[in-house]
């Protein structure tokens, strides 16, 4: 069971990487253990691989969290949805904001020169 597992893991996501040899039309390719998730000798304990999950996770969620906030309406529109009436509120409160900020950025600039 974990053979097949691990066939289908390495068939989806092959843990190699290509060099170039001395004959530089034919790559060399090594097979990569460190990022093999399923790899039987990894040195890392279960708290290890533990945190290191709860790490890359935490990342994915904060990018995630980053794109919602630079348009507060797509949430709704990634799941297919038509933004709530307050999403739209404040996506126009936020180019408004924007604009603003631009206008006061171009007198100032007009003010140093």
């Amino acid at each position: 069971m974990l053979r097949q597992k691990r066939a289908r893991m390495q068939a989806l996501h092959p843990p190699t990487h290509s060099i170039m040899s001395d004959n530089k039309d034919e790559p060399v390719v090594h097979k990569d253990p460190a990022h093999d998730i399923l790899d039987p000798k990894d040195n890392r304990s279960a708290v290890q691989k533990a945190e290191a999950e709860k790490q890359q996770e935490a990342e994915a969620d904060a990018a995630a969290e980053a794109r919602a906030h630079a348009d507060p309406t797509e949430p709704a529109r990634s799941h297919g949805n038509e933004p709530s009436r307050g999403a739209v509120i404040d996506k126009q409160l936020q180019e408004a904001d924007e604009a603003e900020l631009a206008k006061k950025d171009e007198q100032q600039a007009q003010k140093s020169n």
